[in-house]
């Protein structure tokens, strides 16, 4: 269930409870394909899951957590409610919250939740039903302990109302005395999918005997049964709620980790490079997984997927999911929350390093290794011996780093300056190939100077929603009037046939301290919603969309600065990638 949704916006009373029924139909839809059949959702279903009301639930727990209110802070604190349900692979959890008395909500709390374990790592979808109630449902395919990382985003935000409902200040240096917390989050649910301890003969008679009685008493639609028809166990879930996530002894202890949820301990389905392992790593099992997993994902277009570990769940990838199963909030001066920095090297330096990597759903992720960059170029009509046009990226700092990207890859990798991005920020790439158009915050008519561009890939995102707009955020229906604006002319262009222009979707950005205390919005519930916008945009002007979204928010360990991802790492890679598809394609 991992992938895109949206936060329905704050309007006028009957519409807020229209929005709230349809939204809690989609929900109740999304459990009941996750867990079987549920009853209605609603305040009650934060508060207890008894079998009587979740037939289809084999476990269950629930813990109140109340977040104390910092000095003259009291939007932040509430008491929440975090229910979890299991059945089978799939866990359902629900969120109910209550704020303080004397607190009005302008929109919604919003949650994010991020899964770590054998079955990968992936921002899960969270479900916004109410102003109380959110729901998630997380689903593994492999054994062993995954932990769920769920972090309050925001107490309150109202896409109609960025600024007053985060409580928008003017950027500062640092935080100031009296600022709200910078420690987001509300707890780790652990989820450890395991086989149970092989039995005896006779005790696997016992529980024969006591399943038949099990289903001969159980009333219709609570019957379930904790072992196979031939007394065997199945293996089971445990859940439990943790203030810290796991440790790498966490994620080693859990027997049979790693292992896929339709093969038994043995099967050769466990390997991460058989097709059928591919299929299973990649979140999304079908009956022709075998055979989709070996094709190449399309170049444009939304690519959903998940980051999973390429040699298996050994010991390399328990160890570097613990060392990521606690999202780093960035601090001035390189300080986070807890104590310690967000330097990851390996997935900002060094991704041939990592155990991780992109996997799309049924499809295998393109590299731009597999591409003829020469007869690419020439196609393109790219390069001094080609005519002289140039590959164009458009826009802001993030532009800029894919324009430094492609300029390594046309001159494979041979300039020293590609190789260090500590100064990209400041300067352009010198290239016959590649050229940088700056434009951050979409206000210039770039037809003109996309007439030498044998393709364009456009963005805009980053700049309306940060530190930059001096406490006043646009509001996504401000950005796509603005955006429509600016990507007109290009279309014009495009139209001509002479060049080609990709509109690529913002990137996602990491926690940090601006993005909590609202000074800087540049967080994945607004910027999804942009992005959203964007898609919708670009759709009606023709102009294709490359998905560098997808492998970015589940991965934001990978940015090396809280902002710009190199292509030496995990995400940069991918997205260095999937330009190159777009473009050789």
């Amino acid at each position: 269930m991992s992938g895109y949704w949206s936060l329905a916006p704050r309007f006028g009373l009957n519409t807020i409870v229209l929005a709230i029924l349809a939204i809690s139909q989609i929900a109740a839809a999304v459990v009941e394909r996750a867990v079987g059949p549920v009853p209605a959702l609603g305040p009650a279903v934060a508060a207890s899951c008894q079998p009587e009301s979740f037939p289809n639930l084999r476990t269950a727990l629930s813990i109140d957590l109340y977040t104390a209110n910092p000095p003259g802070d009291e939007l932040h604190g509430g008491l929440f409610n975090l229910t979890a349900c299991g059945h089978g692979p799939r866990v359902v959890l629900l969120i109910k919250s209550t704020p303080p008395p004397s607190t009005r909500r302008l929109g919604l709390p919003v949650f994010r939740i991020r899964v770590v374990g054998p079955s990968g790592v992936w921002r899960e979808r969270v479900l916004e039903c109410s102003d109380t109630l959110a729901v998630a449902g997380l689903e593994m395919t492999q054994r062993g302990l995954h932990s769920a990382e769920v972090l309050l985003q925001y107490p309150d935000l109202s896409l109609c109302d960025i600024a007053n409902s985060t409580h928008a200040t003017v950027p500062t240096d640092g935080p100031t005395p009296g600022s709200p917390s910078l420690k987001p989050w509300l707890g780790y649910l652990h989820a450890r999918w395991h086989d149970p301890p092989t039995s005896s003969a006779p005790h696997r008679a016992a529980v024969r005997a006591r399943t038949r009685r099990h289903l001969q008493s159980a009333p219709s639609g609570a019957r379930h049964a904790p072992h196979s028809a031939d007394g065997h166990h199945t293996p089971s879930m445990h859940l439990a709620w943790s203030a810290g996530p796991p440790s790498v002894r966490d994620f080693q202890a859990a027997p049979h980790a790693g292992l896929p949820l339709s093969g038994p301990p043995g099967s050769n389905a466990s390997d991460p490079q058989s097709k059928s392992g591919a299929a299973a790593n990649d979140g999304r099992p079908s009956a022709a997984a075998g055979v989709r997993a070996a094709e190449r994902c399309a170049p444009l277009g939304l690519q959903p997927g998940r980051w999973v570990w390429s040699k298996g769940w050994d010991a390399g990838a328990q160890a570097e999911a613990a060392s990521i199963a606690r999202s780093c909030v960035w601090m001035p001066n390189a300080r986070s929350v807890p104590p310690s920095v967000c330097n990851n090297t390996v997935l900002q330096f060094d991704w041939s390093a990592s155990a991780l990597r992109w996997r799309g759903r049924n499809c295998s992720a393109p590299d731009f290794a597999d591409f003829d960059m020469p007869a690419c170029l020439a196609r393109l009509g790219v390069g001094p011996a080609h005519g002289g046009r140039k590959l164009c990226t458009l826009g802001d700092s993030h532009s800029r780093y894919l324009s430094y990207a492609l300029d390594g890859w046309t001159s494979n990798f041979t300039k020293p300056s590609i190789h260090d991005c500590r100064t990209w920020d400041k300067s352009n790439p010198v290239s016959d190939y590649v050229a940088f158009l700056s434009d951050p915050w979409a206000e210039r008519d770039n037809g003109a100077n996309a007439e030498n561009c044998s393709v364009v890939i456009a963005n805009h995102g980053n700049w309306p929603l940060s530190f930059q707009t001096k406490g006043r955020p646009q509001n996504a229906s401000r950005y796509a009037a603005t955006l429509q604006k600016w990507l007109k002319p290009l279309a014009a262009v495009q139209a001509l046939g002479r060049t080609r222009v990709v509109y690529a979707l913002t990137l996602a950005e990491p926690e940090q301290w601006r993005r909590l205390l609202g000074q800087d919005w540049r967080t994945e519930p607004v910027m999804e919603q942009y992005n959203l916008a964007a898609i919708k945009v670009a759709t009606e002007l023709g102009l294709p969309i490359l998905d560098l979204w997808g492998p970015s928010v589940g991965l934001t360990e990978s940015s090396w600065d809280s902002s710009h991802y190199f292509w030496k790492g995990a995400v940069g890679h991918v997205v260095l990638s999937r330009a190159v598809a777009s473009l050789c394609s």
